[in-house]
């Protein structure tokens, strides 16, 4: 996947604690379908779409809940990003 093939960049960014995204579906392709940035305790349910992909972002989330997750292609799946001092990619 190159990212001319891209129609946007952040679809959907998550910050902060106990949210609950669910019944998403993505039309187009982004870079970063749903992104978790310090995040915690979130839940990411029912999501599909053409090609998903699901950034980690770094910056520390942890105990989110992914779920029924259809990610179309798949072709960028687990692409994450964020600054390098902030966590392994």
């Amino acid at each position: 996947m190159q990212l001319l093939d891209c129609t946007g960049h952040h679809g959907i960014t998550v910050n902060h604690f106990d949210n609950l995204v669910e019944r998403i579906t993505f039309n187009t392709v982004f870079v970063h379908s749903i992104t978790v940035n310090k995040t915690i305790g979130c839940a990411i349910s029912d999501v599909k779409g053409i090609d998903v992909c699901l950034d980690h972002h770094r910056r520390a989330p942890s105990e989110n809940v992914w779920t029924n997750i259809d990610a179309g292609k798949g072709t960028h799946l687990w692409l994450s990003s964020g600054r390098g001092q902030e966590g392994i990619q």
